[in-house]
């Protein structure tokens, strides 16, 4: 028993040291993050002023855009935060999912040690079978809980050296992995990301909340509908869905339960008005079509606010219809909420702020997506500053949460 305790606890020691390193790097990654949004907005000001701005401030951005998501990475593998299809493991026991993760990496061992037969392997087979294996190994790994981005890169890196070596594979790591990541553009996503949980950390969403509630509170199934208008205003400054969901979730559904809204009521609305964080803008969806498909990230912008509005509101009526036709699910109205005061619109401010002075700067000229990004997330956490409600832990989670949404 002595070498597993000794084993377990050295295991135990190395995982807080490598946590400690992966959230230092976070941070790290946060404080490029902030360097670009400062950068951002002196250029920004020095443009619209004095005439000048920063020399190279374009490369500048995408060299620390790249190394910020690199930094990200680590804290986003320690927390096993990697997308994975559980399809098939969804109610699998955990000893069976631990023995699936451990046939994972053995699988990927074996896939990579078979690239010492590559040469044999790419002149005996022809490119469609070559396609087949590879498309199969990668759907394989995905089954076996096998991270989707690590699977893709498997799967990727295994035809790739069969069919070339791995002197052009090192060529192409060497030139093209950073700079996939050093891109001006793919910036906008975390800044986006970061913009979102300065709001969530600042209070922001809490008044949000209250809001929406004072206003919907009248109706019959109020505070229901009140969530989805929270989610759709938080969404208009935060790019991700799991984070409006979670940020909304967190205020929400304590009122709901407190008030006597079912749980199948409180859970459903939620999971639907967390979907349009991904919806209205900014959506970070909407950014990475933008960039592969090569179209403008405005446009889709504008051409995405009109279904989110649609969406919001066929929400609420289906909320409305829903506590009308199932009774128990939700109380009568509920005199307890408090009503629409100017107080209550004075909450909202900051995130009225925030929204208009990034999409009016946006669809008004003065600065593109990616400087909006800057400017949003920078407004935001000013916002969050004068709520005082954030401080330097805060901060830090800020950091953490964008490191795993992003990478």
């Amino acid at each position: 028993m002595a070498p597993k305790r000794l084993w377990a606890s050295s295991a135990e020691t190395l995982m807080k040291i490598l946590e400690t390193l992966a959230k230092f790097c976070s941070v790290l990654s946060g404080i490029l993050l902030t360097f670009i949004t400062l950068m951002t907005c002196y250029s920004l000001i020095g443009r619209n002023t004095t005439g000048d701005t920063i020399v190279g401030d374009f490369e500048l951005t995408g060299v620390a855009t790249g190394a910020a998501i690199a930094l990200f990475m680590p804290l986003c593998q320690l927390k096993k935060a990697n997308i994975i299809v559980d399809f098939f493991t969804a109610k699998a026991s955990e000893a069976t999912i631990i023995q699936l993760d451990r046939l994972g990496a053995l699988f990927m061992a074996m896939a990579f040690g078979l690239l010492a037969w590559r040469t044999y392997l790419s002149r005996s087979m022809s490119a469609l079978t070559l396609c087949l294996i590879i498309f199969g190994a990668m759907l394989v790994l995905m089954a076996i809980r096998v991270p989707i981005a690590v699977a893709m890169f498997a799967a990727g890196t295994l035809g790739y050296l069969m069919q070339t070596g791995w002197g052009p594979y090192s060529s192409f790591l060497n030139n093209l992995a950073f700079a996939r990541f050093a891109s001006y553009d793919l910036s906008v996503i975390p800044l986006f990301i970061l913009m979102g949980h300065f709001a969530t950390q600042g209070g922001i969403s809490k008044a949000l909340f209250q809001f929406a509630a004072s206003v919907m509170g009248r109706f019959k199934g109020g505070l229901a509908m009140a969530a989805v208008l929270a989610s759709a205003a938080f969404g208009s400054i935060c790019g991700s869905s799991v984070a409006t969901a979670a940020t909304i979730t967190g205020v929400a559904l304590p009122e709901m339960k407190r008030h006597g809204y079912s749980g199948r009521l409180s859970t459903g609305t939620l999971a639907a008005g967390g979907t349009l964080g991904i919806l209205i803008p900014p959506s970070v969806p909407l950014v990475i079509y933008a960039i592969l498909t090569e179209q403008n990230i405005a446009k889709l912008f504008a051409a995405a606010m009109i279904p989110g509005i649609i969406a919001m509101v066929g929400y609420m009526i289906a909320i409305a219809i829903y506590v009308r036709v199932v009774p128990g699910q939700a109380p009568e109205v509920d005199d307890n909420i408090a009503r629409f005061s100017l107080a209550a619109l004075g909450g909202i401010a900051p995130i009225a702020a925030v929204f208009i002075i990034v999409f009016g700067g946006i669809y008004g000229g003065y600065f593109t997506p990616t400087e909006g990004a800057g400017v949003g997330a920078a407004s935001t956490f000013v916002a969050a500053l004068l709520k005082r409600e954030i401080n330097w832990a805060k901060f830090k989670t800020c950091f953490y949460a964008t490191a795993e949404s992003s990478a």
